[in-house]
C-alpha cells in the first residue's frame, strides 16, 4: 500500500542551507522534519544527494520530491553547462 503524504513535493521536503567556513554551500534534506541527508556540490558542480543510511525502505513519493528539489537546486548550473557546450559545438569558445 502507498501512503499518501497530503502535500506537494516542495511542502515534503524542506532544506536548510549551510556554508563551510570555506565558503561551500550545503543542504541538510529534511522529510516531514527528519533529517535524511545532504545535498552537496559534486566535483563537476551539480549537487548530489547522500543519504543518512538509517536502514529501512523509500517510497517514491519522497524519492521524487529530492529528485525534484536537486534539480532545482542544479537549474541554473546546468543551463550553464549546456550553453557552454553548445557554443564549444559551434566554435564560439
Amino acid at each position: 500500500m502507498m501512503y499518501n503524504y497530503g502535500m506537494r513535493g516542495d511542502e515534503l521536503v524542506n532544506l536548510i542551507e549551510h556554508t563551510t567556513p570555506e565558503g561551500e554551500k550545503y543542504f541538510d534534506v529534511c522529510i516531514n522534519q527528519v533529517l535524511v541527508g545532504e545535498m552537496v556540490m559534486n566535483d563537476d558542480g551539480y549537487y548530489v544527494f547522500f543519504y543518512s543510511n538509517n536502514g529501512g525502505y523509500w517510497e517514491s513519493v519522497p524519492l521524487r520530491a529530492i529528485a525534484d528539489r536537486l534539480d532545482e537546486i542544479n537549474k541554473d548550473w546546468d543551463t550553464q553547462v549546456r550553453t557552454d557546450l553548445k557554443r564549444l559545438e559551434m566554435g564560439e569558445i
